[in-house]
């Protein structure tokens, strides 16, 4: 076995470390910059090998060889108190584990001058001058696509995510994408309801000022409708800010209803069990009046005193492909055409949906 161990006041250099791993000084180098093709295997055992030496990259030396800091990644994207910060976590944790080094920004959505502030923001990161970028593709601004199209005209790597119907304005971009299939997932909502015989379904959004039910959401329920012949009521559908204030505001209109849907479909499971709450406390039954069914499957469906019928949305599964993907780029020096990966949720049956009463 080598001995990793250098002498004390010798400073590490890159000679050193392909010595102890038996490879170049260019594959060593090629696996910090990622512009040099390698199996995972000899990169993972150079970083490796190189943090146990105790080695460093001069910042400025790196940056005046190759114009852009290597294993570095900007992360772009937006913060909630739900999904988006979950894949935000999960995103980071396994790129810390593949050694890249990660400053996450939070992007501006909801502000007057958003786009203005979103493509000051981009426009910082690249300054910067990190190795990649991970972004998130929802309610990406003008100014921001253009600027992050010169970042990978200039040879950055760019990496989207999102729903489906956001990909629209990013697909501007000659990129990779993962993309969730929102779309799928409310099919799966209501066709789950008329599975259970429901023919009276509605459909509450979850979001801000600038959002609505609108886009895959509601095509996918429109199309789970019209395959069972069913009606499409634009008085049961709506959308409110946020969270469980949201299913509040939607149990208010529900309950104002002089005809209302015996199943409803809610994109947000903290706006569904809020829905939920305030029914009951009104002298409604879940599932008994009205089934319910959430979306994302986060802790407060299965926590939720009716334990809520939800669609998963797979965190775990899209940051991995965000990631795997974008270390693909970097390690093959992919020049494929860019690629859309497209990943869909799964129905998960609690108990807050049933067969409608008899009337």
């Amino acid at each position: 076995m080598n001995d990793v161990t250098e002498r004390p006041g010798k400073r590490v250099t890159i000679h050193d470390i392909a010595r102890i791993t038996g490879v170049s000084a260019a594959t060593v180098s090629g696996a910090f910059s990622g512009k040099r093709r390698m199996s995972d295997h000899t990169r993972q055992m150079v970083l490796a090998t190189a943090q146990e030496m105790g080695f460093s990259l001069d910042p400025l030396a790196q940056r005046l060889s190759t114009g852009r800091f290597a294993n570095t990644v900007a992360l772009l994207m937006d913060s909630d108190l739900g999904v988006a910060t979950q894949t935000m976590w999960s995103l980071k944790d396994l790129l810390l584990q593949r050694g890249f080094e990660v400053h996450d920004r939070n992007r501006p959505i909801y502000l007057g001058d958003v786009e203005v502030l979103q493509t000051k923001m981009v426009q910082e990161i690249g300054l910067q001058n990190p190795q990649a970028i991970l972004c998130e593709n929802e309610r990406l601004q003008p100014g921001a696509i253009k600027v992050l199209r010169k970042y990978v005209d200039n040879g950055g790597v760019l990496v989207c995510w999102g729903s489906v119907n956001a990909s629209s304005r990013s697909q501007e971009l000659a990129v990779d994408h993962v993309l969730l299939d929102l779309e799928g997932n409310t099919f799966l909502q209501a066709n789950h309801l008329i599975g259970l015989g429901h023919r009276k379904l509605g459909l509450y959004g979850h979001g801000g000022p600038i959002q609505g039910v609108t886009g895959g959401s509601l095509v996918g329920f429109k199309r789970a409708l019209s395959e069972s012949g069913l009606e499409f009521r634009s008085e049961w559908t709506g959308a409110a800010c946020c969270y469980e204030t949201a299913g509040m505001r939607h149990a208010e209109k529900f309950l104002a209803l002089k005809e209302r849907p015996t199943g409803v479909c809610v994109i947000n499971d903290n706006a569904a069990a809020a829905f939920i709450h305030s029914l009951m406390r009104a002298g409604l039954q879940v599932p008994g009046d009205v089934s319910v069914v959430g979306h994302d499957n986060t802790a407060a469906a299965e926590a939720a005193f009716v334990p809520l019928t939800t669609v998963r949305r797979p965190v775990e599964e899209v940051s991995l492909a965000i990631v795997e993907t974008l270390c693909k780029r970097l390690s093959e020096g992919d020049q494929r055409p860019p690629h859309d990966q497209v990943i869909r949720g799964e129905l998960i049956i609690r108990q807050s949906t049933a067969a409608p009463r008899l009337q």
